[in-house]
């Protein structure tokens, strides 16, 4: 997991080429804000809009295929992160759909407008909690 701000993006270039290829389309592009955005098949974004909730999802998800990298366009989201080795399997994997769902203890943490967080695989999480309104863009990176 990497949690940090929009302004040290390129940091991270070099870790996937699908990352590379969203990174170098927000550098010309400005954040999507209500159409989500297909790059190729590896890469593709959606644009998330919703009421937070006062209390986190009940479940972690996992995706074994894609990388989440989750970018708050506005108001606040508060996530929560586990190990999946270390979360019980609450809902077997769906290849189809590329999820599985977990239960277990993790760490919380909070992103603002600005800041993202990239999930792998080994990356069981949830949101949901938050501002009034919030907006992110998410983007799926295939694994490779």
């Amino acid at each position: 997991m990497i949690i940090d701000n929009m302004k040290n993006i390129n940091t991270y270039k070099g870790i996937n080429k699908n990352l590379d290829l969203a990174i170098d389309y927000l550098q010309s592009n400005p954040l999507p804000q209500n159409v989500g955005v297909k790059l190729n098949e590896n890469c593709f974004c959606n644009v998330c809009k919703f009421n937070g909730n006062p209390i986190l999802n009940t479940n972690f998800e996992a995706h074994k295929r894609y990388i989440d990298f989750q970018i708050i366009a506005s108001g606040y989201e508060v996530f929560e992160v586990a190990q999946t080795n270390l979360t019980t399997i609450a809902t077997p994997y769906d290849i189809q759909n590329d999820i599985s769902f977990h239960t277990g203890a993790g760490n919380q943490f909070k992103l603002e407008a600005g800041n993202f967080v990239i999930l792998f695989p080994q990356d069981a999480h949830k949101g949901g909690k938050g501002s009034d309104k919030i907006s992110k863009t998410v983007f799926k990176l295939k694994v490779e």
